[in-house]
């Protein structure tokens, strides 16, 4: 699968991260709403491509696993 990295303002969120204090009430619902929209239209380009992204081949053991 493609990655791709959005940046956005970093709001002090480094010091809730993966913390106590990160709950629910902190979201940013207007960042987290232009965060979805960003990636749904990306996909949605992404989809609309008129060929498959390029990937890596399945190995041959794992062809033969399924």
């Amino acid at each position: 699968m493609p990655a791709s990295w959005c940046i956005q303002e970093v709001a002090n969120y480094e010091k809730d991260h993966h913390s106590q204090t990160d709950t629910l009430d902190r979201v940013r619902w207007d960042d987290l709403a232009e965060g979805a929209q960003v990636l749904a239209i990306y996909a949605y380009n992404v989809a609309q491509l008129p060929e498959m992204l390029p990937r890596k081949p399945v190995p041959a053991a794992q062809k033969a696993a399924h």
